[in-house]
């Protein structure tokens, strides 16, 4: 017949763990040796400030807590400045004037830091603007330059002659091309390099990223 005993935090049966250490388990689960073993620690800490009030000791939780952004120590009381004597007023006055002094000085050099990293960081930001505005305009010149061909190419009914046409196709020719004249072949360079040509016969492609 298995042993059990109770857990000492919940009361309820359990079987050890086998192993060593079986005999000396007093909990039915990790939690529950957690939570008693925070309850005893605390009920210690309790004893302990009763016993401190008792004798008339102070605890940390008895002290006064100190205000935040307060200069002055808990248990010490406020400067009546007023009441200083002449040379210490004026000694007081003279002081007050050094430190702020200084905590301008230290202000305005943080200002010159802070202003100086504004500035560059709008000028980096106006450099990358402009670059990119450039290459927008870039891009809207060179749209509204084949646009304006298209129209130039539409109201021409066309871009060259037949005989310029022909040209360009006697230098293409296999038949003809070996006995073709270095003129003829400039003429007919010069022909098909014009940009409306380009703009009508190359077909825009977007490569993908």
């Amino acid at each position: 017949m298995p042993v059990t005993r109770n857990c000492e935090y919940c009361g309820e049966p359990f079987e050890p763990t086998p192993g060593a250490m079986a005999a000396t388990q007093r909990f039915c689960c990790t939690t529950h040796r957690v939570y008693a073993s925070r309850d005893r620690r605390a009920d210690i800490a309790g004893r302990v400030r009763e016993w401190n009030r008792e004798h008339g000791r102070r605890t940390a939780a008895d002290k006064p807590k100190h205000q935040p952004g307060s200069t002055n120590k808990p248990d010490e009381p406020p400067i009546d400045w007023a009441s200083l004597p002449g040379k210490v007023a004026e000694k007081e006055q003279r002081m007050r004037r050094q430190i702020r002094r200084e905590l301008e000085a230290e202000k305005l050099a943080e200002l010159d830091q802070y202003r100086a990293k504004l500035d560059s960081d709008f000028a980096a930001y106006k450099a990358a603007y402009d670059a990119q505005n450039a290459r927008i305009n870039a891009m809207r010149d060179d749209e509204r330059r084949r646009y304006q061909e298209g129209i130039e190419v539409y109201r021409a009914k066309g871009l060259i002659t037949l005989d310029e046409y022909n040209v360009i196709r006697s230098c293409l020719h296999p038949d003809s091309r070996a006995s073709v004249s270095d003129k003829k072949l400039a003429a007919a360079f010069r022909l098909f390099n014009d940009s409306r040509i380009k703009t009508l016969l190359v077909k825009e492609v977007r490569r993908r990223r």
